[in-house]
């Protein structure tokens, strides 16, 4: 809990620091960018303090490429 804490804080902090720079500037596409990458960050990093399983994302990847070499591997 605590290290859930810590990670709302330092997003806290990330977001008084950028966000009169943002508001300034008036771009809307960085400003949606920068809270949602944010919020992606924090879910996953949340996820992880949790022992959540999070998926790799090569393993769509593999899943496609790999009938694929074992074809290949036949072949030769």
């Amino acid at each position: 809990m605590l290290g859930i804490t810590g990670v709302l804080l330092a997003a806290a902090v990330m977001i008084l620091l950028d966000w009169p720079q943002l508001r300034k500037r008036r771009h809307r596409r960085e400003t949606a960018n920068f809270f949602l990458l944010l919020a992606v960050g924090i879910a996953l990093w949340a996820a992880l303090l949790r022992h959540w399983p999070i998926p790799n994302p090569l393993d769509p990847a593999l899943a496609l490429f790999k009938p694929l070499s074992d074809l290949l591997y036949s072949l030769l």
